[in-house]
């Protein structure tokens, strides 16, 4: 597709596949109760807050498809029919084959099967449905929650159907053991700042509230996901794309039970002058009104354009590459990060030095990279007796050191002086004092 369209068609095509989820997730808003306004009153706050998530990388089959699959569970649920749930196991594959995020999959039909098991259990726990909903989700199929479980399971064997089996399982804890290796976090895992993610503290907030006030209108097959998701962006703010995707599929049961209790209520009555004023529609407004001026002044700032953002254009990388000689083995940036930036002077952070802050500058074209003490990064790898290169968390690198090009022993400082290094380690950019040594 990249080499067909280029950059422009993959975002329009991201676009084209967003706006099908958003139509998707409108649908089942009115299957609810929900009429145009208490649609806009979710789907806006929704997308204006997880659309710094939305780029074209793996993570945004997470994104689709997790609401995709919950709506899938709520169609069968309605209607009684196994086709959507027969389709939650493919799904699963194809999603396992795209990004790791389909070990959610489990998580998520486990807790909605549990969920739903214990209210067939317990009649009295049977959740009512508001008013305004379709009569087809009031009744589920009888044994819904025994279907569930079998989902639940087949999704769980559907996870392993790639190529490293179910190695996808340990992701979560080769991760962490990764992270907390790097000698500085790594800002896509960090928690998120209220300061500079104010909108998802709102929006958690507000589900909260309402999950409390309406607990006894919850969908037992959203809820548990939604909460999911927001415990996982408390931890990782990488993950708030995905609470607000599952925001609207989440609240909407519970919402639509607080408004219809508030419209029974004689202080609606009194305060709409007997209905004649639709605080709904006025809220919608509001809402839609104020969706772009949030997108550009609430943090995150979305970036605005076709293609790729300025940058994050990916031959400077390369051209760094190439320019210090990094060598054949390049590691995910999880592990080792890479900047460089397309304006004014180009810098390189080297690979074994994590995600940071600190930044080294490069040798100038047609230099080559050398170790240089003292300046050069204290956890950067060093070599052993045995020939092999140690990595900061203690690994090695298991290459003879003849396997990969190395740099001469030396460089020229920019001073003219002649600074004596060792070889370069694989993962090692150069690095020099401001006097040049």
């Amino acid at each position: 597709l990249f080499r067909a369209w280029g950059p422009v068609g993959l975002v329009l095509l991201k676009s084209a596949a967003v706006l099908a989820l958003v139509l998707l997730m409108a649908t089942r808003l009115r299957r609810e109760g929900h009429g145009p306004a208490g649609q806009a009153v979710l789907l806006v706050p929704a997308l204006v807050g997880a659309s710094f998530r939305l780029d074209v990388r793996p993570e945004l089959a997470t994104l689709l498809l997790a609401p995709l699959v919950l709506m899938l569970l709520q169609r069968a649920r309605d209607d009684g029919r196994l086709a959507p749930l027969l389709a939650v196991p493919a799904i699963a594959a194809l999603w396992a084959n795209l990004h790791p995020g389909v070990i959610l999959v489990p998580a998520m039909l486990s807790a909605a099967a549990a969920l739903t098991l214990v209210m067939e259990r317990w009649p009295f726990l049977r959740l009512p449905v508001p008013a305004g909903a379709q009569e087809t989700g009031s009744h589920p199929p009888p044994r819904f929650g025994v279907r569930l479980a079998w989902v639940a399971l087949a999704g769980a064997v559907a996870v392993t159907c790639n190529p490293y089996g179910t190695h996808l399982y340990r992701v979560p804890f080769e991760l962490s053991r990764l992270l907390s290796s790097l000698p500085s976090p790594n800002l896509e895992w960090a928690r998120p700042e209220p300061a500079q993610f104010p909108m998802f503290y709102l929006g958690l907030a507000a589900a909260v509230v309402v999950t409390l006030l309406g607990v006894r209108r919850i969908d037992p097959l959203t809820t548990p996901a939604l909460a999911l998701a927001g415990v996982l962006s408390v931890l990782h703010l990488r993950n708030i794309g995905l609470f607000f995707l599952l925001l609207p599929i989440g609240l909407a049961r519970p919402l639509r039970g607080l408004v219809e209790a508030a419209q029974r209520s004689r202080v609606y009555r009194a305060s709409t002058a007997g209905g004649r004023v639709r605080p709904g529609f006025v809220a919608a407004a509001v809402t839609l009104v104020a969706g772009v001026p949030l997108l550009l002044y609430v943090p995150p700032v979305a970036v605005w354009g076709l293609g790729v953002a300025p940058g994050n254009e990916p031959r400077s990388v390369v051209d760094t590459l190439q320019r210090v000689g990094a060598g054949r083995r390049l590691f995910h940036d999880v592990r080792f990060g890479i900047r460089s930036s397309s304006t004014g002077a180009t810098r390189c952070m080297p690979p074994c030095c994590g995600r940071s802050s600190r930044r080294w500058p490069i040798p100038p074209p047609g230099g080559r990279c050398s170790i240089v003490t003292p300046s050069t990064p204290p956890w950067c790898a060093t070599r052993r007796s045995s020939g092999r290169w140690s990595m900061p968390d203690g690994t090695a690198d298991r290459r003879s050191p003849t396997s990969a090009p190395s740099p001469p022993s030396t460089s020229r400082a920019p001073t003219g002086r002649s600074s004596t290094g060792t070889t370069t380690p694989p993962c090692c950019c150069a690095a020099r004092t401001p006097s040049g040594r």
